[in-house]
């Protein structure tokens, strides 16, 4: 197995609320000593953070605050690219979802191709008269090549898979479908099970020629299981349905990056959210050895 390369991720203005370097701090030791238990060689290699606006998931940033996503995001970039050159696999453990501006751009022109992506959220903001480009600023969009962080296409649509989310706009909707790509909504995640929504997105992310990689944002789970997050949902998936399908994704040897965001430990007094990341890291990890 290669060797995993731990970065983790952070907001300065989450720290007053409990996240930050404190977050950090607890994770670092505790899932090192977890891969250490489970005989996996890892290594933290460093925390990235950056003075971030304190704003909702859907607020709109102003040129100084993209600049510092920027700013934030190519530090990363530039981290993830060192580890590769070695041969590492990369961890990501961050706090905000728009840390995946930095991990996929960096990664995919190593020959990643594909993704599978669970979250809560998986609004898009797709350019149109009423809402231009340069206010288009989910993830998601940007990693298509259509947002105002990133120049250039990250991912084809046709090789993305977003599983969970629990509403879509109608027009949202008719755009994932016109751009190619799959969109698994949690309602349809119920209706058929977790089981099947990972095997199709496994099979969306794994068909071109090249490597995949798999983002989980720890909203998406049932906040019972997941009180810990930032932006919680009002329901979601649970570990349970979750460990057998992503066990099955973890021993594919095309999956070569990982990322998991949204622990928030001030909001976690009871751990469970902790628990939750240790155990998810423990089926996507001990699977490669």
């Amino acid at each position: 197995m290669k060797s995993v390369s731990i970065i983790g991720v952070g907001n300065s203005w989450m720290e007053k609320n409990g996240g930050g370097n404190g977050s950090q701090d607890l994770l670092k030791s505790q899932v090192l000593q977890l891969l250490e238990e489970h005989g996996v060689d890892a290594q933290w290699v460093a925390n990235v953070f950056s003075i971030l606006p304190e704003t909702g998931a859907d607020s709109v940033l102003d040129e100084t605050e993209r600049s510092l996503v920027q700013d934030m995001n190519s530090r990363l970039g530039n981290l993830l690219k060192k580890e590769l050159v070695e041969g590492k696999l990369p961890l990501i453990l961050g706090e905000a979802r728009i840390t995946s501006l930095g991990t996929w751009p960096a990664l995919c022109p190593k020959n990643i191709e594909g993704l599978i992506w669970l979250d809560n959220r998986l609004s898009l903001e797709i350019p149109t008269q009423s809402i231009p480009k340069r206010l288009c600023q989910k993830v998601i969009t940007n990693l298509l090549g259509q947002g105002t962080f990133l120049k250039g296409q990250t991912f084809k649509p046709e090789n993305i898979c977003l599983i969970g989310g629990q509403t879509f706009l109608e027009e949202e909707k008719q755009a994932a479908e016109a751009s190619g790509i799959q969109t698994i909504l949690l309602e349809e995640v119920n209706r058929k099970g977790l089981s099947r929504a990972l095997e199709k997105a496994h099979k969306i992310a794994s068909r071109g020629q090249g490597d995949f990689g798999i983002s989980i944002g720890l909203n998406a789970f049932d906040i019972f299981e997941a009180p810990g997050v930032f932006f919680p949902g009002e329901s979601g998936i649970s570990f349970y349905d979750l460990e057998k399908p992503l066990r099955k994704i973890a021993r594919d040897p095309r999956l070569c990056a990982i990322e998991v965001l949204g622990y928030d430990f001030s909001q976690d007094q009871s751990q469970k959210t902790l628990q939750l990341l240790k155990k998810i890291l423990v089926v996507l990890l001990s699977q490669k050895l």
